[in-house]
């Protein structure tokens, strides 16, 4: 069958005017309908598989086709620090973010920061190891990149 409807459950739609829904029809692999169980049935006509929920909840499926997701497990909370330009907007403001942290950093304590974006911080300079050097001498610094595709470092 290629029709089907789901129903029984909290069907959650992330739509302001309806953010949850009594039931779904799907035809031929696209949503003909969402709303209450007549309209889906009006949706699907005569042949068409019940898919009961039994009180679960349906969700949109979200499709990522492109991610880092251990690294950004691995990236988020401390000890790596937020430079992201949503947090973060301006390079000046980075490297101020950075020198507070280093100021308080114990000798030797490993220091990360992620989320520098050349082309969300618009006044970027490639950090250069002589510069991080300079900024962080008795401390191991990384500045990985939002992308995950740089890590900029200091000869520690």
């Amino acid at each position: 069958m290629s029709s089907y409807l789901f129903s029984g459950g909290t069907i959650l739609t992330l739509e302001e005017g309806q953010p949850i829904a009594e039931a779904v029809a799907v035809v031929d692999g696209k949503i003909a309908a969402v709303g209450d169980v007549a309209t889906a049935w009006v949706a699907l006509g005569k042949e068409f598989e019940a898919i009961p929920l039994a009180g679960r909840t349906l969700v949109p499926g979200f499709i990522d086709p492109h991610s880092h997701i251990l690294w950004s497990a691995k990236t988020r909370g401390a000890p790596v620090v937020d430079i992201r330009a949503l947090t973060v907007p301006t390079y000046s403001a980075v490297l101020a973010k950075i020198r507070r942290r280093v100021a308080v950093a114990e000798p030797g304590e490993h220091l990360l920061f992620y989320g520098l974006d050349p082309q969300l911080h618009p006044d970027m300079e490639v950090p250069t190891r002589e510069f991080l050097d300079e900024i962080a001498p008795e401390n191991p610094l990384g500045i990985q990149t939002s992308n995950s595709h740089a890590l900029f470092m200091n000869s520690r």
